[in-house]
Parts: structure tokens; sequence; C-alpha cells
């Protein structure tokens, strides 16, 4: 049997590797009880700190793939400026991320479930970058991955694993966070697509895990090149653990974040409420929070 496919098997199947997710999920039910928030300000509040997020998601994904554009010049490309003197192909990818966001926002009202046509529509989506020919449309051609020791497999058995991938995704009953990150790691593994895979598949993680209601995370560009590290740590060496702590460290910090925001906008609204009524204390100063 075909390594890979013994991979997608035993991951999706093999209980014994998840690790246990308690923490997260409790702290992800105290975000989901105090949700939805009916106050227009601190809603208001939410929407702002999901469009930084989405900034930021669309800036370091793209930094991952060797894109210079900084946060700031990523929010000007993407309200229309251009820049000389950054090139073409980094402007377009920032703007094929925006473009893959608002698909999946999209898709999300609808619950679509997770599916190859869904990956390849997301695809299509992202790479505005890519010949439209490529875009959506699985590799005919061998790839190689720079820098990582991960051989794709050919074009013939990408395919074929790729509707193993997408199967036993969706026929497993094992822990949801578990089975995004493995689809992930999987999936990047396989690399199905001639280009684009990397700004894909981190999109497709987000999906998955709001679909199943967690938020989304910011998998971040550093100098350490974390995410690439730990992804090489198991596609090369079966080695699971740096990047399943990477997932899990940013997705129950991105949540305790937004419980954050709604505890802190609601105490500071009940306080201000109590100072006009005249029932409160002293007024003290309200200091800003920056995201």
């Amino acid at each position: 049997m075909d390594t890979l496919k013994e991979h997608i098997y035993q991951n999706f199947h093999d209980a014994s590797l998840v690790p246990c997710y308690a923490q997260i999920d409790d702290a992800n039910d105290v975000l989901k009880e105090l949700l939805p928030e009916s106050n227009a300000e601190i809603q208001e509040a939410l929407h702002s700190y999901d469009q930084h997020l989405g900034l930021e998601i669309i800036c370091h994904s793209n930094s991952i793939e060797g894109s210079t554009l900084t946060s700031g010049e990523t929010e000007d490309v993407l309200n229309g400026h251009f820049f000389s003197n950054k090139s073409t192909q980094e402007q377009l990818a920032a703007r094929g991320l925006a473009n893959g966001l608002e698909f999946m926002s999209r898709e999300l009202t609808k619950k679509t479930p997770i599916s190859e046509d869904f990956i390849k529509d997301l695809h299509e989506r992202t790479t505005e970058d890519l010949h439209v020919r490529l875009r959506g449309v699985y590799r005919t051609v061998p790839v190689f991955i720079r820098g990582s020791k991960t051989v794709p497999p050919d074009a013939i058995k990408a395919r074929a694993l790729m509707a193993d991938l997408v199967y036993a995704y969706n026929e497993s009953a094992l822990h949801p966070i578990w089975k995004a990150t493995a689809l992930h790691v999987l999936f990047e593994n396989i690399h199905p697509f001639r280009d684009g895979n990397g700004r894909t598949g981190r999109l497709l993680l987000n999906y998955m895990l709001e679909l199943h209601s967690y938020p989304p995370i910011v998998l971040k560009s550093d100098k350490e090149q974390s995410y690439l590290a730990a992804l090489e740590q198991w596609q090369a060496h079966a080695n699971t653990a740096p990047f399943v702590s990477l997932v899990n460290r940013t997705l129950e910090a991105q949540i305790q974040t937004r419980i954050g925001i709604i505890r802190e906008s609601r105490e500071t609204l009940s306080r201000l409420e109590a100072d006009a009524a005249g029932e409160g204390t002293p007024k003290q100063p309200i200091q800003a929070r920056n995201f």
C-alpha cells in the first residue's frame, strides 16, 4: 500500500494519535456562551477585530510564501493601491487571499461541507496571481517544495490521494481540531495544485475550524519559520507534536482574545452606565486596547 495512503488512513482512524483538546474546548464553550452578542458597540468591536484578523491572515500567509508586503502595504493593496516597487505577483496573491476569505465566509453561512469541488473552488478564488488555466485545476506535472525534504506524489497519484483524503476526513469520527490539522498537513504533502497549495491549505484549515464553531487562526511568518519547520517535522519525520502544538497554542490564544474583547467591553460599558446614573465609583481612565 502507498505510504501516503497509509498515513491518510491512520491519521483519520487511529484515536491514539489524537491529543487532549479539553482545555481548548472548555475555553471555546465559554466563548460560545458569550455569543451572539446583542450590544451594537460590542458587535462593532468584534467586527473590527475580525477585519484586523483577516488582514493578518492574508499578510502572514503571503509572507510564508516569500512576499515582502507589510501589513500596511497589504491593506493598501486590498484598497486598490498598486506599488511599483513591489512585485505584481505578491500584490495579486494578497488580493487572491482576500477573495478566498470572502468565498469562505459565504460558504460558511451555507455550511458547505469539505469536498474536492469545494477545495478546487477555494483554490481558484485564492490564486489570483496564477494563470487562469492553473486555478482550481489539479496539476498534471511533478512539483517540488522549496527547502523541504518532502516529495509530493506524481500527478496521477495526487488525484487519487485527494479523493482518499476528503473521504477519510468526512468519514472520520475523531476530534474536529485534529481532523482539520491532519487534513491540512496531508493536503500540503499531496500538493495537488501546480502552485498556491500553501495559501489554499491555510485557508482550508481555518474553514474547517470555523465549520465546527472554532475561530480562525493566524499561522504566522517568523524568522524561525516555525510553521514550515513544524510542517516538515510531521511530513518528513512523522513527528506530529510540533505542528499540533503550534495550531493548538494559536487557537487557544485566539479564543482567549475574543473572550477578553467581549468581557472587557461589557465591563467598560457597565462602568460607564453606572457612572452616568450616578451609582458608580469615580471615573477611572479606560485604556484603549491594541490588537
